[in-house]
């Protein structure tokens, strides 16, 4: 897997727009986060970092719109 520089074309931002396009957003935070970890430069690390803010933005934004699960009914028996 090819590794995308945050100063080139295909940056984090491209990253991040064709996953959520494809559908792969799926914890592509946890990449960049991976790449944050190992990124010397520190503006470099400051452009991956907002990156990652936008992506868990998205991802809460995209919860808070899921509606609440309904309780779970316990059967109690009840004598009477």
């Amino acid at each position: 897997m090819r590794v995308a520089d945050p100063d080139t074309r295909e940056n984090s931002r491209s990253i991040f727009e064709r996953s959520a396009v494809q559908g792969e957003a799926k914890e592509c935070w946890m990449y960049l986060c991976a790449l944050a970890a190992e990124e010397k430069d520190p503006v470099r690390l400051r452009k991956l970092i907002h990156q990652i803010c936008e992506l868990l933005d998205a991802k809460q934004r995209r919860l808070d719109l899921k509606p609440p699960e309904p309780p779970q009914k316990t059967t109690e028996h009840t004598p009477g």
